[in-house]
Formats: structure tokens, sequence, C-alpha cells
């Protein structure tokens, strides 16, 4: 959770940066970038198999570099396709100049390729449950672009979206270097090695919880750059910065208590998610106090006075973060019970709604319209999903090796 803080520390401070270097115009671009690249990702490798790799890796308690020995080196071209297709979208739906189009096609392969292979190495740290090493990971991108933007802003007060992007890309593969020397000692025992099918079939039946495509595919970033322009897409992008602290959190609370419930004993795990749920709710409370009450000086200060518009959507959208972030912790249980298919049916159900909203919010409403209609789907899935983990906790497989289990300390 802390680590989680921190990348929210270092995000926020690349926001302004960014924003102040290209404008809202050139923020939007970017944002643009971000969304296609993330859907191309999010709908094929970076979807549901990172998880299923976290908790079969947890479950056989088995190294990282044993499990994929001989399926990850099968998926690298594979991996290229969602790329091509972002690429090709990006290119199609920009209005710019020829050379911008393509420049901004070709950031958008690159980012959807970094991506997946991010969030693959990502599940497979988060399986072998080394913390230290998944923290590291984590912050390392992250650290990687800050530090370039802060030597460019020092240097020059204005920047370009292409060249954002490339380090943004570059910061992400040296991550990825990073990520790999961080895995656990090979035992290079065959039994180790996980089965290709296998993974693929628990992937597919958990691939929209996983995705969490409420807000994991930036489907409300999509509406608002293709409805209501760029530079409306804009002050979104820069509302969320400073509003997803709250999943931000949540996240990294997800991260750690899906291998913890995924390998806890079935007469433990009760107790496991009571303490983890509570513990995060306790956070998720205190994080939207908190930003509510800097969102406006922040914005003002950080951003200038061009993205003041987005203040009002901020403060809605901190309170739907918060939400939407919870309901991660929520999906975490249930994939570690072996029941993520139930929360992938209760997301699916939360889709036309949303669908339905995002429409009527960008066509009849505006910015804080879109807001609001995220704050109404995230109290709809949290309440399901609360059910849902209230009805049962049966596991389909049995648990190996538990961990001891301590809940983020308030």
């Amino acid at each position: 959770m802390a680590t989680g803080l921190a990348g929210q520390a270092l995000i926020a401070l690349t926001g302004p940066l960014v924003a102040r270097m290209l404008g809202v115009r050139g923020r939007g671009e970017v944002s643009l970038v971000v969304v296609i690249g993330t859907i191309a990702s999010q709908v094929t490798f970076g979807g549901g198999l990172p998880n299923a790799i976290a908790r079969q890796v947890a479950r056989r308690n088995i190294a990282g570099r044993d499990a994929l020995r001989r399926v990850a080196p099968r998926w690298v071209l594979p991996s290229l396709l969602p790329g091509l297709l972002a690429g090709v979208i990006l290119f199609l739906v920009e209005s710019n100049t020829l050379e911008t189009r393509v420049a901004l096609g070709v950031a958008a392969f690159l980012f959807s390729f970094v991506t997946i292979w991010y969030s693959i190495m990502l599940g497979v740290l988060q399986g072998e449950r080394d913390n230290r090493a998944l923290n590291i990971f984590r912050i390392t991108p992250v650290g990687l672009y800050l530090l370039v933007l802060i030597a460019v802003f020092a240097i020059n007060r204005r920047w370009e979206p292409i060249p954002v992007l490339a380090t943004f890309v570059g910061a992400n593969l040296i991550g990825l270097a990073i990520g790999f020397r961080l895995l656990g000692a090979p035992s290079r025992q065959r039994a180790d090695e996980l089965d290709a099918p296998e993974l693929w079939s628990e992937a597919r039946r958990t691939f929209i919880s996983s995705v969490g495509p409420v807000d994991g595919l930036l489907i409300d970033q999509a509406f608002v750059g293709g409805v209501l322009g760029q530079f409306e897409l804009g002050l979104y992008a820069t509302a969320t910065s400073l509003a997803n602290l709250s999943s931000i959190v949540s996240r990294s609370i997800a991260l750690v208590l899906l291998p913890r419930v995924s390998a806890a004993a079935p007469e433990d795990m009760r107790a496991v998610v009571r303490r983890w749920i509570a513990a995060s709710v306790v956070m998720d409370l205190l994080v939207i106090a908190v930003a509510e009450i800097v969102a406006g000086p922040v914005i003002r200060i950080a951003f200038g006075s061009a993205f003041a518009d987005a203040i009002p959507c901020a403060h809605v959208l901190i309170v739907s973060d918060g939400l939407l972030g919870f309901r991660r912790v929520l999906i975490a249980v249930l994939q570690g019970q072996g029941r993520g298919a139930i929360a992938s049916i209760v997301e699916m159900a939360c889709m036309p709604l949303l669908i339905a909203g995002l429409i009527l919010a960008t066509l009849l409403g505006g910015l804080l319209s879109v807001a609001y209609c995220m704050a109404i789907i995230g109290a709809i899935a949290c309440l399901s999903l609360a059910v849902c983990v209230a009805r049962g906790s049966t596991t389909l497989e049995p648990a190996v090796t538990p961990l001891a289990d301590v809940a983020p300390i308030v």
C-alpha cells in the first residue's frame, strides 16, 4: 500500500509537468494514445492472463521463471498484434497532420506492447509474493519517467506529445528488464511449468473481472475524447490524475490480497477477507477525505488556471474513484477464492448501464455528468460484489503454503 501511495505521489508530479509542457490539447493527445493503447492491451494479453498467472503461481508456490519458461516466448509475436491494431485506430481517429497521425499511431503501438508485458510481469511477481520485488518493479518505471520530465522541464518548459510518450515507453522497458532480474531463482523442474491451455482457460473465466471494463478500459475517457473533443479530454484527464488516488491504494491492496486469499487455508479464509476488507474501507474513506480537501488548490497551483474548469469534475471523480477502487478489492477476494467468474458476471452486468449513462452524459451534459455517471456505476458494482462476497467463500482448489496475514496498517 505504501508503494501505491508513493507511486501515486510520483504520478501526481508527472501530471502537472506534462500538462504545463504540452497544454490542454497536447495533454489530450497523450491521453488518447493512453486510452487506445490501454484498451488494446486489456482486451488481449493484459486482461485476464496476469491475474490467472498470479493465482496459479501463488497457489502452487512456484518460481515465476519456471512457471512461464516455455509459454512466455510463444506470446511475444502475438502480443504485437494488439499494438498494431491500436496504432491503426489512432491513425484513423486523429485529425492532425499526416506526420503527427503516423507518429501517434506508432506511439500507441509501442504503448500497447509494453503495457501488455508490464501486466504479465506484474502478475508473475504478484504470484511469487515477494513484496519487496513487487514494490521495486511498480515504482521503477514511473520514477524514471518523472526524472526525465523534471530534467526536460528544467531546461525547456515546452515539450511535444511524442517525446513524452517515448520517454514513458522507454522507462517501462527498463522497468521490465529490472523486473525480470527480480524474479525468484528457478528450480528448472518441468513439473513447475504452467500449462498454457489451463492458464488461458482461467483467464477466459475471469477475463471481465480482471479487466474491470467499467474503469479498466478507460471507456469514460474514450467517450469524452470522442464526443466532447480533445480539449475536454485534457480537462477530464487532469481531473482523473488527481482523483485516482483511491484506486491506486485499492489496487495496491488487491495486488497483495489476491495471492493471500489463493494461498489461505479454507478455515482461515473468511477471517483474512474480513480483516483486509475492513482495512480497505478505512483507507478508502481517509484517502477520499484528503483528496477532496486538496483537489481545488492542487489543480490551480500545479496545473495552472487553464485547467481550473477540471475542479468541479475532480470533486465528483474522487468519490467515484473511491467506489470503483474498492470494487477492485472485492473482485480480488472473489478471484482468490476461485470465483472470478461471478465477479465477471457482475462487471458485465454493469456495462450496459455504464454505456447508456455515458451516452446521456456526453450528449446532454458534460464532464460533470460523466463524473456522476461513474459514481453511480461504482456504487452499483460495490453493492453487487459485496453481496456475492458475503454469500460464500468456497474455494475450487486446495490452498498451499499460507502466508502470515497482516492487514495494511492505517
